[in-house]
């Protein structure tokens, strides 16, 4: 009788922790729900995934232009996710899209939780991690703008997760998954190698690694293959086209993207440095235990992904888009770093509830200020965020309003391949490279240019004779009728202002297209068949 009363008791206190456990992971999850409401766009980059995932559910393949294989996305993973929400919905796949990288958003935040409760057997720890995370501006600016960026987030913390649990399967998947969301994903997985190789020789986590490892494989060199067989090339063409750049001047943009990321994000930053500080407190001891693989993974995940942000030279897009791929595990960093010094074994009771009455007292404030203040005023957040999603608004309009009037067979070279491209759904011309192979592997490379910008050939782009050459160096509408001109296209293009007369857009309502002067007349003719968008100036 005595022993089932004690396990009767047993097994509530074990029901009750899970209730607990569940509250307060959903109420992360709130804080972080309501935190991404301040960021409403879809990045224009997106596009470019969802015109390949278009191709691949109408049956022309991986492509960006019919019959042209060009591999311009590098998320092979989040390009068929997208195809097969396409053939599902049989319409525009941007919705989806969103939804798909916020459930992803907000399942990192649950991930992380449970990371770091089943490292640290602590509630409050795991609290503290998904808090951390829920408060970081850069990764809820790109929880639901149809980037790969969340999903990525996510599929580095399975890993972790999967090294804690010693789970076969889901070590598993996180391998294949994260090898395949982006062509840096084989760097994280070779972490998970690495981290074994340092604390896991021998041990039931090394065993684990070993199964999961041989599974993965024959997926990832299944993939390579076919990318080879299929495009010709190793490296993805999206990666060949950024190439170039100086190397002195790719690692200052680099160190200088890392360091505005943690100079913004307060709630990070202090967590990641508490970390740092735990650890050196922990080392100095002359009595430790080993480091759980998933501290060290986190550790060796955070520093060289960093390091890996900092060589290629950072991003151009706002709110540091590549360092939202990291920060779950820079959080994970710190907050288990900080739970080894304050563990039963290392610390008094009284440190211990000392340790963590400071860091609510910190974590509160500096998290509701991050949240309320610094994600809203910040320039590189919100703000830009939101002016970005009034040019890509644009630029969509735009593309659908050449659908609607240019013939069929007509090619639009344009600087922003992204909504444009994607819903004018005709050839096009992509000059910056990034979904052109002779622009990104031939093409002329600016060792000064900013991040994405670095090939050109305007030569080449001419010898293909676009009909239109969208003349928007990247942005959306204009205020004024100004013409924009780009003077590569100049020999032969003609610059012709248009007004969208139902446009709501704040930026403007004028938009500046260099047309071919050759056929200057049938391709006004066609343009001005839309009566809600009129000639503004013309030459």
């Amino acid at each position: 009788m005595g022993r089932a009363t004690e396990l009767r008791r047993a097994l509530g206190t074990e029901r009750a922790r899970t209730y607990l456990a569940a509250a307060l992971c959903a109420a992360v999850v709130v804080v972080f729900l309501w935190h991404i409401r301040l960021f409403d766009t879809v990045a224009d980059d997106a596009f470019i995934t969802f015109r390949y995932s278009q191709n691949l559910a109408r049956g022309r393949g991986a492509v960006w232009n019919a019959g042209e294989r060009v591999e311009g996305y590098s998320n092979f993973l989040w390009m068929v996710l997208l195809a097969v929400a396409h053939l599902v919905a049989r319409a525009d796949v941007t919705p989806a899209a969103r939804l798909l990288s916020a459930l992803c958003a907000a399942g990192t935040v649950v991930a992380l939780f449970a990371l770091v409760a089943r490292v640290t057997r602590s509630l409050f720890w795991a609290t503290v991690a998904g808090a951390g995370l829920a408060c970081c501006s850069s990764f809820a600016a790109h929880a639901r703008n149809g980037l790969e960026s969340s999903a990525f987030a996510l599929l580095i913390v399975l890993v972790a997760l999967g090294l804690a649990r010693e789970s076969v399967w889901l070590l598993t998947v996180a391998l294949v998954g994260v090898s395949l969301c982006r062509f840096e994903g084989v760097l994280i997985a070779a972490l998970a190698g690495i981290t074994v190789a340092l604390v896991g020789l021998g041990t039931k986590t090394g065993w684990t690694f070993l199964r999961a490892a041989a599974y993965s494989a024959p997926p990832y060199l299944l993939w390579t293959l076919w990318r080879y067989a299929y495009y010709g090339h190793l490296l993805p063409n999206s990666v060949a086209a950024k190439q170039g750049r100086a190397p002195e001047l790719r690692f200052a943009h680099g160190a200088a993207y890392v360091k505005g990321f943690f100079g913004a994000e307060s709630v990070v930053l202090g967590l990641f440095l508490a970390g740092a500080i735990a650890l050196v407190v922990h080392l100095a001891r002359r009595q430790r235990k080993p480091a759980p693989p998933a501290l060290v993974f986190v550790l060796l995940a955070s520093v060289v992904y960093t390091a890996f942000i900092v060589w290629i030279g950072g991003c151009w897009m706002p709110a540091w888009r590549m360092m939202a791929h990291v920060a779950p595990a820079v959080v994970a960093l710190g907050v288990l770093a900080l739970s080894r010094v304050s563990s039963r074994r290392t610390a008094s009771v009284r440190l211990r509830v000392a340790g963590r009455v400071v860091v609510l007292a910190l974590l509160v404030p500096f998290g509701i200020k991050q949240v309320r203040s610094t994600s809203a005023e910040h320039e590189n957040l919100a703000p830009r965020v939101v002016y970005w999603r009034d040019q890509v608004l644009a630029l969509g309009e735009a593309g659908r309003w050449l659908k609607r009037t240019l013939p069929r067979d007509a090619t639009v070279a344009t600087f922003a391949a992204g909504a444009l491209p994607y819903y004018f759904q005709g050839s096009t011309i992509d000059v910056l490279g990034l979904t052109d192979a002779h622009i990104a592997r031939g093409g002329k490379k600016d060792p000064n240019a900013n991040a994405g910008h670095v090939s050109s050939d305007w030569p080449y782009v001419l010898e293909r004779k676009p009909e239109v050459y969208v003349s928007t160096l990247g942005a959306g509408f204009a205020a004024t009728e100004q013409p924009v001109v780009d003077k590569h296209m100049s020999p032969g293009y003609v610059p012709v202002v248009f007004k969208f007369l139902k446009t709501t857009n704040p930026q403007g309502s004028y938009l500046t297209l260099m047309i071919a002067q050759k056929r200057l007349a049938g391709t006004l003719r066609a343009l001005e068949g839309d009566p809600d968008v009129i000639v503004a100036r013309r030459p």
